[in-house]
C-alpha cells in the first residue's frame, strides 16, 4: 500500500454510527464499548468526532477509524476508539494514523489515550497484547502520563500523544485534570460518580 495516497476524512454522525456498529464489535471487548445512543448523544452535544483513514487512490476505501471525545472546552482529546482494518495492519498504516490525527488536532493540547492496563490481564497471552498495545503507542510518540483509570471495571493507563512536545510542558496533576473535565463530559453524573475512578501518578 502506498501510504502517501492516506488521508483523514471526518464522519457525519451516520457514517460515525455506521462504522462504529460495523465495525466496534470486531475489534473491540464488549466491556469497552458504549450503547450507540449514548456516542449520538454525545455528537449532537458537540462533543464526540470521528475520523476515516481513507485511502484515496486509485480506488477509495477506509483503512481505520478514529473516534474521539473532544471540544473546544476540553483541554485535550481522548481516543476513544482506534482501529486498523485486519486487512491493513501491519503496514504502517496505524503509526501514520496517529501522526495525521495530531496534526489534526493542534487546537488542543493534545490526545490523551487510554490503553488496558496489563497489570490487571487475565491471561498471558492478555498480557502480551496489552503490553503490545501500549508499546505500539509509546513507539509513536505517545507517553505514560503515569495516572490510571476504572471505567465499568475495566483497568487503564493513560497516556498522551502532545504536539510540539507539549507533554513537557504540562504538570502531571494537569493531566489528571484534563482527564478528568473529559469524563465528566463522557458520562451521566450518575455513572462518573459509580463506574469511573481516576487515579493520578504515583
Amino acid at each position: 500500500m502506498n501510504l502517501s495516497q492516506l488521508t483523514l476524512q471526518e464522519f457525519t454522525l451516520n457514517e460515525l454510527l455506521s462504522i462504529y456498529e460495523i465495525y466496534g464489535t470486531q475489534f473491540f471487548p464488549a466491556d469497552e464499548l458504549k450503547p450507540s445512543a449514548a456516542i449520538k448523544r454525545l455528537y449532537e452535544q458537540g462533543t464526540y468526532r470521528g475520523f476515516g483513514l481513507y485511502h484515496t487512490a486509485p480506488d477509495r476505501y477506509l483503512a481505520g477509524y478514529a473516534l474521539f471525545v473532544c471540544s473546544p472546552a476540553l483541554s485535550g482529546a481522548l481516543l476513544d476508539y482506534y482501529a486498523v482494518l485486519p486487512q491493513y495492519r501491519n503496514d504502517g498504516i496505524g503509526g501514520l494514523g496517529l501522526s495525521l490525527l495530531q496534526k489534526q488536532f493542534t487546537d488542543t493540547s493534545g490526545i490523551y489515550i487510554e490503553s488496558e492496563n496489563p497489570a490487571y490481564a487475565h491471561t498471558d497471552a492478555e498480557r502480551e497484547i496489552q503490553n503490545r498495545r501500549i508499546g505500539f503507542y509509546e513507539r509513536n510518540g505517545a507517553k505514560k502520563t503515569g495516572a490510571k483509570s476504572r471505567l465499568f471495571g475495566v483497568s487503564y493507563e493513560i497516556l498522551y500523544l502532545g504536539c510540539q512536545n507539549a507533554f513537557h510542558s504540562i504538570p502531571a496533576e494537569q493531566h489528571v485534570q484534563n482527564v478528568d473535565a473529559i469524563y465528566r463530559a463522557m458520562f451521566s453524573e450518575k455513572h462518573y460518580r459509580e463506574d469511573v475512578v481516576l487515579l493520578p501518578a504515583t
